[in-house]
This record gives structure tokens, C-alpha cells and sequence, in this order.
């Protein structure tokens, strides 16, 4: 997996935009975990991913030119993607953590 930041200096740590590429297809290598932020946006670029939240229903899939805006500390996992996948996730807070359960 391939992160960088795209705001170096993340505007002080309060606005975090970041390029995410999964290169190889299948399963995520990913855990149940949530982020402390005050609001979060997926972007997806190219390729597609297969996501679940707690309390939301079955897993469902995010296509080229899908977005979700994930609630402050909702639990979710990735599950699965395709060959090049990439999204764009911005974060608004002060300070981003991922935490698992």
C-alpha cells in the first residue's frame, strides 16, 4: 500500500487530504478501526473497494467516482479491492488517530 500526504504540512493538522493506491487485488490486509477526526470524505479515484460499517448493513462496493462521509468514530474495515486501487480521504480535526477496537 502506497500513502502520502497531499498537504505536507496538513494545514496546521487540521485538514488532512491523502493519495492511498492498493496495487495487487483481493483481500485488505486491514483490521476493525475508526478515526478520531471531526469529519471524513472517501474519494475514489480508480479501481474499486468493498468496505462494512458496524451498524450499516452488509458490505458494499465504491466505484470511480463514489464518495462516502464516514460519522466521526464509526468502527469499518476494508475487506477488499482491485488492482490499483485508489482513493483520496480527507480528514477535518486537529489530530488524526486510527484506533482499532
Amino acid at each position: 500500500m502506497l500513502y502520502r500526504d497531499l498537504l505536507p504540512d496538513r494545514a496546521g493538522g487540521s485538514l488532512i487530504v491523502s493519495l492511498i493506491r492498493i496495487e495487487e487485488d483481493g483481500e485488505v490486509p486491514d483490521w476493525v478501526h475508526y478515526h478520531r477526526v471531526r469529519f471524513q470524505l472517501i474519494y475514489i479515484v480508480c479501481g474499486w473497494v468493498e468496505v462494512v460499517y458496524e451498524g450499516q448493513g452488509a458490505p458494499f462496493v465504491l466505484r470511480p467516482g463514489d464518495f462516502v462521509t464516514q460519522p466521526p468514530t464509526i468502527r469499518h474495515r476494508v475487506l477488499h479491492c482491485s488492482r490499483g486501487l485508489e482513493d483520496r480521504p480527507a480528514h477535518v480535526s486537529t489530530a488524526r488517530r486510527t484506533e482499532g477496537p
